[in-house]
């Protein structure tokens, strides 16, 4: 019996497959800019929501510093305490958040703040950094209050990276 090779033209799987190997080509995704006084960053502007964040976190292999936007999902702040156990030592939110989410994240890490925007919120994670963090910008937000798009966010946070070597 002899095998054929049949191609079978399927949208949906082409789409997934040229979406996989495309992903990684996404800017700002994960990226490993530079760095800068033993403190490296990861500009991380693709990520619009907690999830993908969380999976940002999760690849890293030294303590982090997580600068956080003002997401709109809720926040299941149990699952996420157990989550960030052991990986995060501070986040650094930007945005409008509630007395109550401010709460919740103090309790959650051994460093919290809430600034007014991005620079803001970069400055105060710079301010608290060491050489032995990671300061991951993964804002698990689309942001469209401040930024028309990822790519516009991710070259302002590369922006304010470059900033510091300017000082």
């Amino acid at each position: 019996m002899q095998k054929t090779n049949k191609k079978t033209d399927n949208p949906l799987l082409s789409a997934r497959k040229s979406g996989l190997q495309n992903i990684n080509k996404m800017p700002f995704n994960r990226q490993w800019i530079k760095e800068v006084e033993g403190v490296n960053f990861i500009n991380d502007s693709a990520s619009v929501d907690l999830e993908w964040a969380l999976e940002t976190i999760a690849k890293s292999d030294k303590p982090i510093i997580w600068i956080m936007g003002q997401t709109k999902d809720a926040l299941d702040y149990q699952n996420l305490k157990t989550y960030l156990k052991g990986k995060v030592e501070a986040i650094v939110s930007y945005g409008e958040f509630t007395k109550e989410h401010n709460y919740k994240m103090e309790a959650m890490v051994p460093f919290y703040s809430c600034q007014n925007d991005l620079e803001d919120a970069f400055n105060r994670a710079w301010a608290v950094a060491n050489p032995k963090f990671t300061i991951v910008f993964s804002p698990a937000c689309a942001d469209e209050k401040w930024w028309g798009d990822v790519e516009e966010r991710g070259h302002f946070f590369n922006e304010l990276i470059n900033n510091l070597l300017r000082r």
